[in-house]
């Protein structure tokens, strides 16, 4: 799996995680929805990097989490296969032209870029205005 899907599908379980992981910052979500709007998997996965500088201790979660997905994924990884799938708590990931997701409950795929921005206006309108 590509460093920026794995970033994405990290970031995306980050937002469903109860309770919260990240502070609830409502301006900080919607500076990071902002940014990600009409842009690249690779440059979303960027600027989620980089926004979750701004939360030491839950990035360190992050990177924990991360590291431990790859560590799982190398062994079910398909090295040849044109089109990969892995299985991740909560999502089927869909490596196709761009990056697919089935989330639990879903039968339609979803652009995994678009979940992401799905999950973090969901945050903007349940977080208290700070």
């Amino acid at each position: 799996m590509r460093d920026d899907t794995e970033t994405l599908v990290m970031f995306a379980q980050l937002l469903e995680t109860q309770p919260p992981i990240l502070p609830p910052d409502r301006a900080k979500f919607q500076e990071l929805a902002a940014k990600l709007a009409d842009i690249s998997e690779t440059d979303a996965a960027d600027i989620i990097i980089e926004w979750l500088e701004q939360f030491p201790q839950e990035q360190e979660i992050f990177v924990k989490e991360l590291a431990k997905n790859r560590q799982e994924l190398g062994e079910l990884a398909e090295p040849d296969s044109n089109q990969m799938q892995w299985i991740i708590p909560n999502f089927q990931i869909i490596e196709e032209k761009e990056t697919m997701i089935l989330p639990p409950g879903r039968e339609e795929k979803v652009s995994l870029l678009a979940y992401v921005r799905q999950k973090l206006t969901e945050c903007v309108i349940v977080l208290p205005l700070n």
